[in-house]
């Protein structure tokens, strides 16, 4: 009866063991799932970032961009929400051309994915913000970013001033950026664990400085 009861307690200790190394092991994958797909969401924002910063750092005056183009249009629009919706503003198409490079309208537009995302308990509509390029003669699309947007702000800074513009003034001085980004994460796999979607959630905020309109 002893030798029975010990070998009882002996598998109940072993099954326990068993189950607790299988959940340690299901969380540590799950983990690892969520650490690489948030390096893909930050590295998809990344890239996008960096087109807009060119973008800005190559920004013309009004009278650069009637002087190209014969219009000028440097704006924010911004939804009930207070979400940017289009940013446009002109700009070298091409600055690796250097001074000869065409002149025209750029818009960052954000449009919907038709898809959602949870991000920590709310759930959130994606978007995408599609570049737009308008030589003067015709719009195309020219990048942008992935279906993952969940959120788009910018606002445009005179030279000292502190309060935002929904259009450029003519001594702007910075355009501030903040851009996140997300993706579905793994299901959750027990009451007890937190692993969810806000892992997934990246921020990317920057402050650019369009050079060639002031030295601010």
């Amino acid at each position: 009866m002893v030798a029975w009861l010990d070998h009882l307690a002996a598998v109940l200790i072993g099954s326990v063991i068993l189950v607790v190394l299988m959940l340690m092991q299901q969380r540590t994958r799950q983990h690892t799932v969520e650490a690489t797909v948030n390096q893909v969401v930050q590295a998809r924002a990344h890239a996008f970032v960096r087109l807009l910063e060119r973008d800005v750092e190559n920004m013309r005056t009004e009278a650069q961009a009637l002087n190209a183009l014969g219009t000028y249009t440097c704006a924010v629009s911004r939804d009930t929400s207070g979400r940017t919706t289009a940013f446009t503003f002109p700009t070298l198409l091409d600055p690796d051309q250097g001074p000869t490079s065409p002149v025209g309208h750029v818009t960052y537009r954000l449009e919907a994915a038709g898809d959602s995302v949870r991000v920590g308990e709310a759930i959130s509509p994606l978007f995408r913000i599609v570049r737009e390029e308008d030589d003067g003669s015709i719009t195309m699309t020219a990048g942008g970013s992935g279906e993952t947007i969940v959120g788009f702000d910018v606002a445009l800074f005179a030279l000292r001033s502190a309060a935002p513009t929904f259009t450029c003034p003519d001594n702007l001085s910075r355009v501030r950026l903040e851009v996140q980004a997300a993706v579905e994460g793994p299901a959750q796999q027990a009451a007890d664990q937190r692993a969810t979607s806000r892992h997934t959630l990246t921020r990317h905020g920057f402050t650019f400085r369009p050079y060639n309109r002031t030295s601010g």
